[in-house]
């Protein structure tokens, strides 16, 4: 699925565009909620409150910056691709590739939990996310947890 990249220019009160977007919103238990159509206008308000931009809301969104968009390489047949033939976006295929991105992290997760240990995993974690949460359901082995609890 082809999302559209954001750009600053859409989003401060100078612009004419009224363009919307749509966003999402992760869960420190794991999973995420999606928000949207939102106005980009306000796009560090979103920001503050949590949200993540993901794509423009609609067909109609992209007609306007369309050139803007084929000059940064977006490939404008996939992204029509990613709205329906109303124009909307394709919300439920978005959230079935994004349940599988998320699927597919937590078994990685996990693997390295396995490996290296929860601790380990959760500081090598939040090298790239300072606000990094262990997810519900990534746990230490029971060999490992076995082995510390020993120790102590």
């Amino acid at each position: 699925m082809e999302l559209v990249p954001f750009d600053e220019h859409w989003a401060g009160s100078e612009t004419k565009l009224d363009l919307k977007g749509w966003y999402r919103r992760s869960s420190v238990h794991g999973g995420f909620s999606v928000v949207g159509p939102l106005p980009l206008r306000r796009h560090l308000d979103w920001t503050k409150k949590g949200l993540t931009y993901i794509t423009l809301g609609s067909a109609e969104d992209v007609v306007p910056i369309a050139k803007a968009l084929e000059a940064k390489g977006v490939d404008l047949a996939a992204l029509r691709k990613s709205y329906d033939h109303m124009g909307h976006f394709k919300i439920a295929q978005y959230l079935s590739e994004e349940r599988v991105r998320d699927a597919t992290f937590l078994t990685d997760l996990q693997s390295k939990v396995d490996k290296y240990g929860v601790e380990a995993v959760t500081e090598m974690m939040r090298m790239q996310d300072p606000g990094f949460v262990m997810p519900d359901g990534i746990a230490e082995p029971v060999a490992a947890a076995k082995r510390s609890a020993k120790v102590s």
